[in-house]
């Protein structure tokens, strides 16, 4: 259940991102930018007071000073981060989809319906992510739009993916709960 709720609501932030990128693509780039600089500096200085509570100030002092200057640097180069973020989204979706791509081929033997769903799936995801790593200094806007219907996109496969899988989860669960509970038994004799 609680694997259920986590899917259900990365996919929720997911969908929200895409329409805001949809409706406003710069503005929303401008501000997952400054969200996420101040995301950054504010772990670094929660890590760096409790590394110095905990005795671990020589180890966690390196990896504090890169996430402020991570941070830092998403807030001060916002420009140059919104020019890159297509290629690395289009290449995370690149890479994501021809892992699906994968899973259809896998699936292929067990159940033609599902292997054309993944397939299709897979493709759709490829060519977005193609489009956006190749036309990416044409017109950001354009281009953080399209980055909004794919993750819009990606959260309702996602949504529907998690509601088809939960009765197997639960079955999933039971039958694990029974070879415990099985297990015990061949335990106790």
């Amino acid at each position: 259940m609680k694997k259920f709720l986590n899917e259900l609501l990365t996919s929720l932030v997911l969908l929200a991102s895409g329409i805001l990128l949809l409706i406003y693509p710069m503005e929303s780039a401008d501000t997952a930018c400054y969200l996420a600089g101040a995301i950054c500096i504010i772990i670094a200085v929660i890590k760096f007071i409790l590394s110095m509570k905990n005795f671990t100030f020589i180890f966690k002092t390196i990896h504090c000073i890169l996430l402020f200057s991570l941070g830092i640097t998403l807030i001060t180069f916002k420009s140059i981060i919104i020019g890159t973020l297509p290629v690395i989204v289009g290449t995370f979706f690149l890479i994501y989809g021809s892992v699906k791509l994968f899973a259809a081929f896998m699936v292929r033997a067990f159940s033609k319906t599902t292997f054309i769903k993944l397939f299709v799936s897979a493709l759709i995801g490829i060519v977005l992510a193609v489009v956006i790593i190749l036309f990416h200094g044409f017109a950001n806007e354009i281009i953080f739009r399209l980055i909004g219907v794919l993750l819009i996109y990606n959260a309702v496969e996602n949504i529907f993916s998690a509601i088809i899988s939960k009765p197997f989860s639960k079955r999933k669960e039971k039958d694990s709960k029974d070879d415990r509970i099985h297990a015990e038994f061949e335990d106790a004799d």
